[in-house]
């Protein structure tokens, strides 16, 4: 299934869930029967006024918590994401996604090269700025001054 379909499903799901439960009920309030499973017990029917008020404030809160539960997390890592793919400079050691150390010999725009050998051999391989996952240690480009 598309991202795009599974995303437009879990963000509507509650709201069709909350229409299709309601339409019954809203009918049956405007033709004056009261609902089966009617909790008070006053004759009075539904006013439209407070049903449509009451299924409003809980379809707020139903988005609002999806927002915070869901959408708010996931723009913040893919942000934190793209700070880490941005701030790549040489000698950095990283870690890529793959569970593999490295230490960054070049960071060109699309893609860098992270030399993942031993002390005695090297192993140049180029990645994705994306598929660095974090980044383990900075080191700058000059050396320190000795004493």
């Amino acid at each position: 299934m598309n991202y795009l379909k599974l995303k437009f499903l879990i963000l509507f799901a509650p709201l069709l869930t909350v229409f299709i439960v309601s339409c019954p009920m809203l009918t049956l309030a405007q033709e004056g029967v009261a609902p089966a499973l009617k909790v008070s017990t006053s004759s009075a029917p539904m006013s439209e006024q407070s049903f449509f008020g009451n299924t409003l404030m809980f379809m707020v809160a139903g988005f609002l918590g999806y927002y915070m539960l869901v959408t708010r997390p996931q723009q913040l890592q893919e942000q934190e994401q793209k700070n880490i793919s941005e701030n790549i400079k040489k000698n950095d050691t990283v870690l890529v996604n793959s569970g593999i150390f490295g230490k960054v010999i070049q960071a060109l725009e699309g893609e860098v090269i992270v030399d993942i050998g031993t002390s005695g051999s090297s192993l140049k391989v180029k990645v994705l700025p994306s598929a660095i996952s974090l980044p383990v240690a900075k080191t700058s480009d000059k050396s320190p001054a000795k004493n």
